[in-house]
């Protein structure tokens, strides 16, 4: 049986490139690598708003909670999850709002304007 280095190893001779993530190790061809970067690590960057929102709500933050949901909207963006990523800058756009800054209740309107425009 051939040790994680030896794996390693042979992967990188043949051009691949292995992931050692909780379910197991994920072969990637090179090209693949880019694509696998940009969704799991933006899925991990969504983890990680959402539990900085759980925080800011906790804390009554409505400037932070608007930052955050903005970030989650573009973050959802980049996972193509449009209707879920237009939520999150109606729930910002109402925080800005409500805070009463019209330069960034006008950059919402913007960002949903377009969004459904694309789903559409």
């Amino acid at each position: 049986m051939l040790t994680t280095l030896a794996k390693l190893s042979l992967a990188q001779e043949r051009g691949l490139i292995l992931v050692v993530e909780v379910r197991g190790i994920v072969k990637l061809k090179r090209s693949q690598w880019k694509s696998y970067q940009t969704v799991y690590g933006t899925e991990l960057a969504r983890e990680r708003y959402l539990i900085a929102l759980k925080l800011a709500n906790s804390e009554n933050d409505l400037a932070r909670q608007a930052i955050i949901q903005d970030s989650l909207g573009e973050v959802d963006i980049t996972l193509d999850q449009l209707k879920s990523a237009i939520q999150w800058f109606e729930k910002a756009q109402n925080n800005y709002r409500a805070l009463g800054d019209q330069a960034k209740v006008q950059k919402m309107q913007q960002q949903l304007d377009d969004l459904k425009k694309r789903i559409d």
